[in-house]
């Protein structure tokens, strides 16, 4: 349990490193509690606040220059917050500005507020119809989110550990990065037809989610976005996916099976190492790249046949798969790749001149 969330706040480090990164392009100001940076008009961006305010007035100004944006992840960890409100003046926000404000109860703007809304505690930005923070601090076990909403921001429902049940509508097309990443109690997800993506980290640390149906609406599978889904048993990939990321479900103990369509061209890097359950898995004759360590520590592996398409395989892709022994063709890119690495495998007839 330690390590689980030991490695989600690190997944959230990593993101939040990104951010940063992207910031220090741009000079930063300090003035009491907050730090800022000017936007293009004079206006200014918060971007960090390190106070201990338990009710908290964000100021409609800043050293003279009107606030008007509050950006990626600019109050996060602010332990003491316990309730927020956020000026008329602001008319952009970033990533989930309040994530892991573990007191944080109550987030306030006005009736009137033109870009945004709260709903039942939740905060919305209104012109791109993005659900942007559901406090952590909340104790329903279930929310509906709303009709209408069309994506579910990066870190939105970052570690809220009560939720069991969310209903995503159809109306939601983007499912952000880290969108539920330590949702811990989180057993059940249907992901609508209408989403074309699952973004990085999505739902990884979600350690209660049993199973998972991906729509064929959706084209790719982002870094991480099942990764340490350690209850997951069950997986279906529909034919629309063509790329399945790096560490996608990596260490998702609990998986035995998985089916990879014939639309997948690429297995990312880690893809499924440390899958320890994971006895059978089929790859399609379109997969052309298998990342490196793609299904290492897979103990419980006993035979994969790689096909002819196959043209790439990354370092110690099978590395301590004791169990396992690999099916190629003669002559084939498989076959040099186990004489190199030395590792077991036996033959296995191409049958693809029936099909031409």
């Amino acid at each position: 349990m330690k390590r689980a969330v030991l490695l989600c706040a690190l997944a959230l480090l990593f993101s939040l490193l990104f951010y940063f990164a992207v910031a220090e392009e741009t000079e930063t100001f300090t003035s009491g509690d907050y730090e800022y940076t000017l936007l293009p008009d004079g206006t200014a961006e918060i971007t960090n606040y390190s106070g201990k305010d338990e009710l908290l007035f964000i100021p409609d100004t800043i050293d003279g220059k009107k606030v008007t944006s509050i950006g990626n992840h600019a109050f996060s960890s602010c332990d003491s917050l316990i309730s927020v409100t956020i000026p008329d003046n602001v008319m952009n926000i970033g990533a989930n500005p309040f994530a892991q404000c573990d007191k944080l109860t109550s987030i306030r703007v006005s009736p009137d507020h033109p870009v945004l809304a709260v709903i039942s505690g939740v905060l919305f930005y209104k012109p791109e119809k993005r659900l942007v923070c559901y406090l952590n601090s909340k104790a329903d076990t279930s929310y509906m989110i709303p009709q209408g909403i069309q994506s579910i921001g990066d870190h939105a429902f970052y570690s809220c550990s009560n939720l069991i049940n969310v209903a995503i509508p159809d109306s939601v097309t983007i499912i952000g990065d880290y969108a539920f990443i330590g949702c811990n109690s989180l057993t059940n997800v249907t992901i609508p037809d209408s989403v074309t993506s699952i973004r990085n980290g999505a739902f990884s640390f979600c350690s209660s989610l049993t199973s998972v149906t991906i729509p064929n609406s959706v084209t790719s599978i982002g870094d991480y976005a099942f990764s340490y889904c350690s209850s997951l048993t069950g997986v279906t990939i529909p034919d629309s996916v063509m790329s399945i990321g790096d560490d996608a479900f990596s260490d998702c103990s609990s998986l035995t099976s998985v089916t990879i369509p014939d639309s997948v061209t690429n297995i990312g890097d880690d893809a499924f190492s440390r899958c320890f359950g994971l006895t059978d898995i089929t790859i399609p004759n379109s997969v052309t790249n298998i990342g490196h360590w793609a299904f290492s520590d897979c103990y419980s592996l006993t035979s994969i046949i790689i096909p002819d398409s196959v043209t790439s395989i990354g370092n110690n892709a099978f590395e301590r798969c004791a169990k396992l022994t690999l099916m190629v063709t003669r002559d084939s890119y498989a076959e040099q790749y186990c004489k190199k690495n030395k590792l077991n495998y036996t033959y296995t007839d191409s049958l693809d001149w029936l099909n031409n």
